[in-house]
């Protein structure tokens, strides 16, 4: 598929209502929200800027003064998703404690579409570059939230084979897509969990 690049601005238009647009925090979440539902319904090969414009019932041109290609809008969806589920944590005494940590990492076994999202920007790395190191950014970032949630001294090794581990389970059951391999990737998780706090804890 060929990238999408962003438009030209006509001569009519002048900087400060172009400005204006840009910095719409309404009309961004909208398109967002418009991005997350043609994801949801029609899958990640029929995700297209077109198809998220004409969800928003906004034309193309004014999707990509903020979203210039399909990558840059994934990101913007992954960022969205990933500031939700921050909010959403609950913790206790200011820290995240292991039966939210659990709750928050199995949530998404049932409803397979971030663990979806991320497959599909691993797979549009060969489309954009730029998504390689906007991925391991994205990665560094979580690890230093989920750190700081924990409260606890975690060395980035340990953190690094939490991850594998979960992911690895994310991926098992999102290939298999049973009753059955939901509760063994649920097991998985929660049996990380209780290693990784383990490990924290005799520091």
């Amino acid at each position: 598929m060929k990238k999408n690049g962003g438009i030209k601005a006509s001569a009519t238009i002048r900087p400060q209502a172009r400005l204006r647009v840009v910095t719409d925090d309404s009309v961004e979440k909208r398109l967002l929200q418009s991005a997350l539902t043609v994801l949801r319904r029609d899958g990640f090969a029929a995700f297209t800027q077109s198809a998220v414009a004409a969800q928003a019932d906004v034309r193309q041109s004014h999707l990509t003064y903020y979203f210039p290609t399909r990558p840059e809008l994934l990101k913007g969806v992954m960022n969205e998703l990933k500031a939700s589920a921050v909010a959403a944590v609950p913790t206790a005494g200011g820290k995240l404690n292991a039966a939210a940590l659990s709750a928050l990492l199995c949530a998404d076994l049932q409803d397979s579409f971030a663990p979806r999202l991320m497959l599909a920007l691993t797979a549009a790395c060969d489309e954009d570059e730029s998504l390689r190191p906007w991925l391991a950014a994205f990665e560094s970032d979580n690890k230093k939230r989920f750190q700081h949630a924990l409260g606890l001294p975690i060395e980035s090794f340990d953190l690094d084979v939490f991850h594998a581990t979960v992911a690895g389970a994310k991926l098992i059951n999102l290939q298999q897509g049973t009753a059955q391999s939901a509760k063994k990737a649920a097991r998985i998780i929660e049996w990380a969990i209780k290693r990784l706090l383990a490990q924290a804890n005799n520091k």
